[in-house]
C-alpha cells in the first residue's frame, strides 16, 4: 500500500511507515567507517599487548638462566637460592598475569562492540520498531530472551572457532547455534524478526497492520506487552544489572500504555 512504501526524503534519508530509526546510506557508511576505525585501534592495542606478554616471557626465560648459573654459586651454601629464585618468579609472573588479564578485556571488548552493533543495525534496519523500544530488545537479545510460546531462548553472542577468530552468531543461551530453518544458522536479523514476532508490542500499530484497532488485537497485544515485561522483571532481579532493571521499567510504562488503549 503507498502509506507503507518508503519515500525519500530531501535529505537522503528514507523514511518508514513504521516511524523507525532510520540513516542516510552516507549517514550509514560513516557510522560503520567510525566504529570500524575504533575496534581497528583496539585490536592493535590488543595485538601490542599479546607481543609485550611474548617478550616479557622470552626475556623472563632468559633471566631465570642466567639467574640460577649466577645465584646458585654465591647462595646455596646459604640456603638462600631457592627463596630468591621463588620471589622473582612471582613477582614476573604478576606482571605477566595482569598483562594477559588486560589483554583478555581488550578482547572481550572488540567482541562486544562487533556484537552490539551487529544487533542494533538489525534492530533498526527491522521497519516500525518502536524507537523507545530499541534498547530494550537489543539488551534482551545479547542477554538472552525467552520466547513465551515454545520456551525457547535467543541469544546473539560472539562464539569462538577452532583457528582463533569470533563468528556473530545466535545460539540457544548456552552455545549452541540456532538453525534457521533452510540449512543454515539463524543471523543476527533473524532473531530480531523471530523476538518482534513474539513480542508485537515493541513494533508500531502501523507497522503491524493495525493491530490494536481492533477488541481482539488490543487482548492480544496487552498479553505480549505483559509477557515482556514479565520477562523483563525477572531478568532485572536475577542479575541486579542497571540495564536489566531499566529495561524493565521501559517495559512496564510500555504494559501501561497498551492497558490504556495506546
Amino acid at each position: 500500500m503507498a502509506e507503507e512504501e518508503k519515500e525519500q526524503s530531501s535529505d537522503g534519508t528514507q523514511n518508514t511507515g513504521g516511524g523507525g530509526v532510520t540513516f542516510s546510506d552516507a549517514q550509514q557508511r560513516k557510522l560503520d567507517s567510525i566504529i570500524s576505525a575504533r575496534l581497528a585501534d583496539i585490536r592493535k592495542e590488543r595485538d601490542d599487548l599479546k607481543s609485550v606478554v611474548d617478550e616479557l616471557k622470552q626475556a623472563e626465560s632468559g633471566r631465570q638462566e642466567q639467574e640460577e648459573e649466577r645465584r646458585q654459586r654465591d647462595l646455596e651454601e646459604k640456603g638462600e637460592y631457592e627463596k630468591l629464585l621463588e620471589e622473582k618468579d612471582k613477582k614476573y609472573q604478576e606482571q605477566i598475569t595482569q598483562l594477559e588479564q588486560r589483554n583478555a578485556a581488550l578482547d572481550a571488548k572488540v567482541q562486544s562492540m562487533g556484537v552490539d552493533h551487529m544487533v542494533d543495525g538489525a534492530i533498526k534496519a527491522h521497519a516500525g520498531v518502536n524507537p523507545q523500544m530499541i534498547d530494550i530488545v537489543k539488551q534482551q537479545l545479547l542477554l538472552g530472551a525467552t520466547i513465551p510460546d515454545t520456551g525457547a531462548r535467543l541469544r546473539v553472542e560472539a562464539l569462538k572457532g577452532t583457528d582463533g577468530d569470533y563468528d556473530i552468531a545466535v545460539t540457544d543461551g548456552n552455545g549452541n547455534r540456532l538453525p534457521n530453518g533452510d540449512g543454515g544458522f539463524m543471523s543476527p536479523a533473524d532473531a530480531v524478526k523471530t523476538y518482534l514476532e513474539a513480542y508485537p508490542a515493541f513494533v508500531l500499530a502501523d507497522a503491524r497492520g493495525g493491530a490494536g484497532s481492533g477488541t481482539g488485537n488490543t487482548t492480544t497485544t496487552a498479553s505480549q506487552a505483559q509477557a515482556a515485561y514479565d520477562n523483563a522483571k525477572q531478568k532485572a532481579s536475577q542479575t541486579g544489572a542497571s540495564t536489566d532493571v531499566q529495561a524493565a521499567i521501559l517495559a512496564k510504562q510500555q504494559l501501561r500504555r497498551q492497558s490504556q488503549g495506546g
